[in-house]
């Protein structure tokens, strides 16, 4: 949903603190209709890992070339894109670029000859938990619907990360 992020909307808030974000036409339904989403990232105390700062130095660069295109699931719906081609400040990036993009980077991961390279979306989760995060919590943050769905799908090991002798 990164690239259906709308910065021209009155609910998109930056502050020093937090950074509320609107999604227009989100994936996810209930009963038919689009669950509208307005995630809230929080900063962090290390200015290097803070992604509130990171943002707000990211539309800085933005600033000048504004852009108001219409959106892929609904031509007459006109929105502010946050995520740009870096080479062409006025095109949007969408779904798929950024795909490729992530592609492009797992494949540079160091695998053994006999392994595929890991499905994007399951990188996150695996690490979290292996970090320690409890899978009910990884459960949440991805908004999937049980823990089935991550073990199954989303989790590249079942391996424990404790270590027992120590």
């Amino acid at each position: 949903d990164i690239w259906s992020i709308n910065l021209a909307s009155p609910k998109f808030v930056l502050t020093d603190v937090s950074c509320k974000i609107p999604v227009v036409f989100p994936k996810e339904t209930r009963g038919g209709q689009q669950i509208i989403k307005y995630p809230t990232i929080k900063s962090h105390d290390d200015p290097l890992l803070c992604p509130v700062r990171a943002i707000a130095e990211y539309l800085r660069r933005l600033e000048g070339h504004e852009i108001m295109i219409p959106h892929h699931k609904n031509k007459t719906f006109f929105y502010r894109p946050l995520i740009r081609d870096v080479r062409f400040l006025k095109t949007p990036v969408i779904n798929q670029t950024i795909s490729n993009h992530i592609a492009e980077i797992t494949n540079m991961l160091d695998l053994p000859k006999d392994e595929t390279r890991p499905k994007a979306r399951a990188i996150g989760p695996t690490a979290a938990i292996k970090k320690g995060a409890r899978v009910d919590d990884v459960v949440v943050h991805g908004n999937w619907s049980s823990d089935v769905i991550v073990n199954n799908y989303y989790r590249l090991s079942r391996a424990i990360a404790t270590n027992f002798t120590s």
